[in-house]
C-alpha cells in the first residue's frame, strides 16, 4: 500500500521554508542564558536556559528555537530540543548545534521540532556527516535539502498540539 499525501501538502525543502542558523545578536563579554549539550535529550522537548554564562563563542539562539545536535554520537542519541526560559529572550551554548526557526506565516517551529526527531530527517544528517572517526559532524547542507510534505500552517499547529499532549 502507497503512502496518501493529504491534498494541498507540498513537497518542499527544509532550507527555504525555515531559518537554519539564524541570525542572533550577542556581545561577547555579556551574561546570557546557556544551554550545553547535555541539557538536551531524547526525552524531552525542551531545554532550559536557567544557567548564565559569559558568551565567548558558540551556537547563538532565541527562545523557541529547536537545537539540534550535529556532532556524533549525540545526532545519533536524538539530542534535540526547544529552548526556554532563556533570560533577554537569547541564549547560546555548543558549537555543535544547529539552530533551526519556524518561518512566520509558513512553519511552526513545534511542527519542525517533530519533523527534526523523524528518523528520515535525522538519517540524512547521518549520512552527511564528515571528519575523523569520533568527531563527526552533519553538514547543514543535508538539513537544508531535506525533502519534506509540508502542510498549511494551521493543519501543522493542529499536528503540533497533538504531539505535544504526547510529551
Amino acid at each position: 500500500m502507497q503512502n496518501q499525501i493529504p491534498p494541498g501538502w507540498q513537497k518542499v525543502k527544509l532550507g527555504k521554508n525555515a531559518f537554519l542558523n539564524p541570525e542572533v545578536s550577542l556581545k561577547m563579554g555579556k551574561e546570557y542564558s546557556f544551554i550545553p549539550m547535555e541539557d538536551l535529550g531524547w526525552n524531552k522537548k525542551y531545554a532550559f536556559g536557567d544557567k548564565l554564562k559569559e558568551f565567548k563563542g558558540g551556537a547563538k539562539f532565541e527562545e523557541g528555537d529547536i537545537l539540534f545536535a550535529r556532532i556524533t554520537p549525540c545526532l545519533e542519541n536524538g539530542k534535540i530540543g526547544i529552548a526556554k526560559n532563556l533570560s533577554e529572550k537569547k541564549g547560546f551554548g555548543s558549537t555543535e548545534y544547529f539552530v533551526i526557526r519556524g518561518k512566520k506565516n509558513i512553519t511552526n517551529t513545534h511542527f519542525l521540532y517533530y519533523l527534526c526527531r523523524t528518523h528520515d530527517l535525522r538519517q540524512v544528517a547521518i549520512n552527511s556527516m564528515l571528519g575523523a572517526s569520533g568527531r563527526q559532524r552533519a553538514s547543514l547542507n543535508s538539513l537544508y535539502n531535506f525533502e519534506f510534505h509540508l502542510p498549511n500552517l494551521v493543519t501543522q499547529q493542529k499536528i503540533a498540539s497533538v504531539l505535544s499532549a504526547f510529551d
